[in-house]
């Protein structure tokens, strides 16, 4: 979005305020199609805040402990990530570096391999939100980040994008709130 606006000319203020209502209709969007792919697993997680559901709970905590370094991150550093990043060489930078990462990252890591949810802990649900942070520089994909992460700290790869995908739900209802 930021190297389309900046190639189409669209950066003065009232272009602004269209884009960034635009961001957020798209990330409404990414949550109401988790909400309903992964309707079972949600449910799930209700189940465990209401005491009938231990693995549910688990994971849930796991979510919200995966979902705290955005919280305290996120307002800390919006300013300065609007003032220095929000251009379109930092997003092609970190397109770049994205792209360069993830091809380095498949030719290492079977897919295969790894644990499932159940064997996810809580350290490394909070490694898995750390990595979540780094997509706060525009031009980074958060769910690139998330599932690497979780690959990297031993989920398998289905598994790992199964939990990003959940923990896109706080994360971007949180930024859309936010923003």
């Amino acid at each position: 979005l930021i190297l389309a606006s900046s190639l189409l000319g669209l950066q003065g203020p009232a272009q602004h305020e269209a884009l960034s209502t635009f961001e957020i209709a798209i990330q409404g969007g990414a949550i109401l199609a988790v909400l309903g792919l992964y309707r079972a697993r949600i449910a799930q997680m209700a189940s465990g805040l209401v005491g009938r559901d231990p693995a549910g709970r688990r994971l849930l905590l796991q979510l919200l402990v995966a979902f705290v370094p955005a919280v305290l991150l996120g307002p800390l550093l919006d300013d300065p990530i609007d003032a220095y990043l929000f251009r379109p060489l930092p997003v092609l930078l970190a397109l770049f570096v994205g792209g360069v990462w993830m091809i380095l990252l498949d030719r290492r890591r079977d897919p295969h391999a790894g644990g499932g949810l159940d064997s996810l802990t809580f350290r490394a649900a909070l490694g898995i939100g750390l990595f979540q942070c780094v997509a706060m520089w525009p031009g980074t994909s958060r769910s690139m980040m998330t599932i690497a992460g979780g690959s990297v700290l031993g989920l398998r790869t289905r598994d790992a994008a199964e939990f990003s995908f959940l923990l896109g739900l706080p994360t971007l209802g949180g930024a859309c709130v936010f923003k």
